[in-house]
C-alpha cells in the first residue's frame, strides 16, 4: 500500500492537471458526489482517503480556506 505522502503528492498532482473534473476509479460510473474540499483539512483528507479506497468516483473542488 502507498504511503500517505505518496498519495498525497499524487492527488496534488491530478488536482492540478484536472481542476473540477471527475475522477474516476477503476471502471465505475460517472461520479455523482461533488466533493469540495481543502488540502490541508484532516476531515478532507480523511474522506478522500475513503472514496479512494472504496473506489468510489466523485469531482474534486479544492477551496484555498485560507483566503
Amino acid at each position: 500500500m502507498a504511503s500517505i505522502a505518496n498519495f498525497e503528492a499524487l492527488f496534488h498532482a491530478a488536482n492540478r492537471r484536472f481542476p473540477g473534473q471527475p475522477i474516476q476509479v477503476r471502471d465505475s460510473a460517472p461520479a455523482t458526489i461533488h466533493f469540495y474540499h481543502a488540502a490541508n483539512s484532516i476531515c478532507s483528507q480523511k474522506v478522500r482517503t475513503v472514496l479512494l479506497e472504496t473506489g468510489q468516483p466523485f469531482v474534486s473542488h479544492t477551496l484555498d480556506i485560507f483566503k
